[in-house]
């Protein structure tokens, strides 16, 4: 049975995938493709969260369960940056020229 925090993943990853097939062909300028990548991005931190979190591993079936909780924490610590950097890039914006203007910037100041 899925816990709550599998089945609140795998909901996660299915409006992510959603997302990205909505945008796919539609990148009007490079920081939208940028925008996808960050929502792939999170979508494989989720995936790898959901694998984590399941009783058996996926490797065979009679393995053990194993869980690197330090490896789950920088998970979700990965997770929840880049939900922050997208948010703040794309999301939580005046307008298109502010988004340009903080993707601009991000991209100016990224090695």
């Amino acid at each position: 049975m899925a816990t709550e925090a599998e089945r609140g993943l795998q909901r996660l990853l299915g409006v992510l995938s959603e997302v990205g097939a909505r945008c796919s062909g539609t990148a009007a300028d490079q920081s939208r493709s940028f925008a996808l990548g960050f929502a792939f991005k999170l979508v494989y931190h989720a995936a790898s969260a959901v694998t984590l979190l399941r009783e058996r591993t996926a490797i065979t079936e009679s393995s053990p369960r194993f869980l690197d909780r330090t490896s789950a924490c920088v998970l979700a610590r990965a997770g929840w940056e880049s939900f922050l950097l997208f948010h703040h890039l794309f999301i939580d914006v005046v307008d298109d020229d502010d988004r340009r203007m903080r993707w601009l910037r991000w991209m100016i100041e990224t090695p």
